[in-house]
């Protein structure tokens, strides 16, 4: 799996528009927009990312896209602005939340597919702390960034809190085929 191994200019400007998107967003106020002319061929390709939003190390907001769609600059200030005010887990942040938050950005490797064969395979074959991991069974899915071993650093307790955020039962990764994905992150952050 190949990542993108952005400049730190890159990962700069990300982190700014994703700061601005966050700030507009809570604001009420239009999200930023990109002039394309200035901007590398990396962040104008497609790209997946996730923009996550922590408060005083405590999660405040994490959306964002497994599979690119737009622009990696577009994808960020999207997730930016979601991450912000639309999780449905947390109630959107406000203005004086504002310059207390810790913002981190990953932008995804393409996923690829995991083949196994039972769940021993399955638990065998992942990578604690480097493998992101998407599981999908008809409309259920759900994935983890590689963040997340931190702190389930378990496979099978990985897979089982997994399932749950699919709305599967929490064992269905040991009693029935799932399509698993993998894949590797670009981090990087910024805050207080």
């Amino acid at each position: 799996m190949m990542s993108l191994r952005l400049t730190d200019t890159e990962k700069k400007l990300l982190l700014d528009v994703a700061g601005a998107s966050i700030n507009a967003a809570v604001k009420k106020s239009p999200l930023p927009t990109t002039t394309n002319a200035s901007l590398s061929s990396t962040l104008l390709n497609k790209g997946a990312s996730f923009v996550t939003i922590k408060l005083e190390e405590q999660l405040r907001g994490c959306l964002g896209s497994t599979e690119a769609k737009l622009p990696l600059i577009e994808d960020v200030i999207k997730n930016a602005s979601s991450a912000a005010t639309a999780d449905p887990r947390f109630s959107p942040l406000t203005i004086e939340e504002l310059d207390r938050i810790h913002v981190e950005i990953s932008v995804l490797s393409t996923p690829e597919i995991l083949t196994y064969d039972g769940p021993e395979d399955l638990v065998g074959k992942l990578h604690p702390s480097s493998d992101g991991v998407i599981i999908r069974k008809g409309f259920h899915r759900a994935t983890f960034l590689p963040q997340v071993w931190k702190k389930v650093d378990d496979p099978a307790e990985f897979l089982s809190k997994l399932c749950l955020k699919a709305h599967l039962d929490e064992d269905a990764w040991e009693k029935e085929p799932l399509e698993v994905l993998t894949y590797k992150v670009e981090c990087f952050h910024r805050g207080p």
